[in-house]
């Protein structure tokens, strides 16, 4: 954004009090436009066309020759325009706004890169165990740079906290990993062999996922709304209590509706509804086939096969029944 500056006396100009407020408005606007589009004072007759519509003025034409007499606006027919008068003894030309951009540009260019090779130094100094730049500082209790660590609070064999840690990274965590090496705080940096193993993420992605898929990044988002929605349902349960839920739940599922594929969403939307559901699907009776529960006819066809089956097992003439008579 470039400013328009105007002179303090402005208002009491000769020039402009024998033009009128119209004019001076017109001559104002124009400055503002020409500071706009950085022309240097100069304004084309179509933009001065286009302001006097903006603001209602059709005589805009009279008002251009007002400024024009009195020497406030200078014609230049070549290029089919008006110079303002001093217009550049108050507002900076567009090289100077150039000049200025290209020093803030290079200035920038030069502080981002001094911030890189403060960060790749410090990380350099992190990976080989030497004190880093920001370590070297005094920290906030005072101790100069050079004290051994146990004597600024540090655990042996760690370097001291800084006191001025570099705004992009985050805080340095007094926790050490095996190796000696800092650890930053975050638990993603931390080798997977030394976490916690989550019980109840690895019963829902035993339970939804077919053996030997990979977890995606669009399967993952939805399972782990669901697993909070779950842990949320159960605050009660122990990692390993709210793991067995979950396979039961989820083997309730499947009996409930064998035909709908399991996912961690539907698993917590019916979560309340399957604590109650069998863990097993109901036995039919031996003797009954499959269909026959509500046809007498297929009934009495079944029981006189079951009789038959029974009288040859026994070795005897079976009897016959009275659906048969």
């Amino acid at each position: 954004m470039v400013w328009t500056k105007l002179d303090d006396a402005r208002a009491v100009n000769k020039k402009l009090r024998k033009v009128g407020f119209a004019a001076r408005g017109l001559d104002e606007a124009a400055m503002c436009w020409c500071s706009r589009e950085e022309s240097d004072g100069f304004i084309h007759e179509d933009d001065v066309e286009v302001l006097a519509s903006l603001h209602a003025e059709r005589q805009w034409k009279k008002l251009v020759k007002l400024l024009v007499d009195v020497g406030r606006w200078e014609r230049d027919d070549e290029k089919g325009g008006w110079w303002i008068h001093d217009f550049l003894e108050y507002n900076p030309s567009h090289a100077e706004l150039e000049e200025v951009r290209e020093r803030d540009r290079k200035r920038k260019a030069d502080n981002k890169a001094k911030r890189r090779a403060e960060l790749d130094a410090d990380v350099s100094d992190k990976r080989t165990g030497r004190p880093s730049r920001t370590d070297s500082a005094p920290d906030s209790d005072g101790v100069p740079a050079g004290i051994p660590a146990e004597a600024n609070g540090s655990p042996p064999g760690g370097n001291p906290e800084s006191a001025h840690p570099v705004p992009t990274r985050p805080d340095p965590s007094p926790e050490h990993l095996d190796d000696g090496s800092a650890d930053v705080g975050a638990d993603e940096a931390r080798p997977r062999a030394l976490r916690q193993p989550d019980r109840a993420w690895e019963a829902l992605v035993a339970a939804c996922l077919p053996e030997g898929a990979s977890i995606t990044r669009p399967w993952r988002g939805p399972a782990n709304s669901a697993l909070k929605a779950i842990r949320d349902a159960e605050p009660d349960l122990d990692p390993e209590q709210l793991a067995r839920s979950i396979s039961a739940r989820a083997a309730a599922y499947r009996l409930k509706w064998p035909t709908t594929t399991l996912t961690p969403s539907a698993l917590a939307k019916h979560w309340p509804e399957l604590a109650s559901a069998p863990l097993s699907a109901p036995r039919r009776p031996p003797s009954t086939p499959v269909g026959v529960e509500h046809d007498p006819a297929l009934q009495a066809i079944a029981r006189d096969q079951a009789s038959q089956l029974r009288a040859s097992l026994r070795g005897r003439r079976p009897v016959e029944s009275e659906a048969a008579s």
